[in-house]
């Protein structure tokens, strides 16, 4: 039981470091997660390479494939494993993003991309707005949004009254409520970022939720790629910390 929890202690940790290792190295995009099987089978095969160097110059079993000169891990990983801080999921599942338009799934590109454009956000936008508005400002926003569509009419004994049902904002209008309090300098408009954003969200719903998910072409998925790309590279460094 204990070398049981040991292994998996052991793969969870692996992975954990295989996730960032992707994030910094985003060419190695085609790096997997192990699981138990494949650390059992990677053993059984290195046994029978014993004392021989690994083919080509990289280090492999099984998932995890990775160049010898990067065998050391960065210090800003080290930062990541050593206090416990929770890695930035979008990070992950933009290498997710790549590693799917690698394999030219093309639909689950433009899903992971979208999971990585409202991670990034959700979290930049307490950087961003830091110094120009408050964050219960942004937590009041994000989680007691109250559009007029999600506004009802109640009758009571005496009079007629207008309840306001709280709800969660779209992630078009996060992106608008944060750039236009803190706007980006290559974007004239709102109109003009909303249209860039468009190029990664506009089939996302239809692929997760239609009968009749749209067909995706590989300009399109890599157009999607690199405007969410482009928009996080800029976004983070614009950012202004007050």
């Amino acid at each position: 039981v204990l070398r049981c929890m040991y292994i998996e202690l052991s793969i969870a940790a692996v992975n954990q470091l295989l996730d960032i290792y992707r994030s910094y190295y985003p060419e190695e995009y085609h790096i997997h997660r192990v699981k138990k099987d494949d650390l059992l089978n990677g053993i059984r095969t290195s046994c029978h390479f014993l004392n021989r160097d690994p083919i080509g110059g990289f280090y492999s079993f099984q998932g995890i494939t990775f160049r010898k000169e990067r065998s050391e891990v960065p210090k800003e990983v080290h930062m990541y494993l050593s206090n416990g801080n929770q890695y930035p999921y979008w990070k992950i599942a933009l290498a997710n993003a790549r590693n799917k338009f690698y394999l030219e799934d093309y639909p689950m590109t433009i899903v992971e991309a979208n999971m990585a454009l409202e991670g990034f956000i959700y979290e930049h936008i307490y950087d961003r707005l830091k110094g120009i508005v408050t964050k219960e400002y942004i937590d009041n926003f994000l989680h007691n949004y109250s559009p007029c569509n999600k506004c009802e009419y109640r009758k009571n004994s005496e009079a007629t009254e207008l309840v306001v049902k709280p709800s969660h904002p779209s992630i078009h209008q996060v992106i608008k409520f944060m750039y236009t309090k803190a706007p980006l300098p290559s974007f004239k408009s709102y109109k003009s970022l909303d249209k860039h954003i468009k190029k990664i969200t506009e089939h996302r719903n239809h692929i997760v939720h239609g009968n009749k998910p749209p067909t995706i072409s590989r300009d399109y998925a890599q157009n999607a790629l690199n405007s969410l790309e482009q928009l996080i590279n800029e976004s983070i460094s614009t950012c202004v910390y007050y």
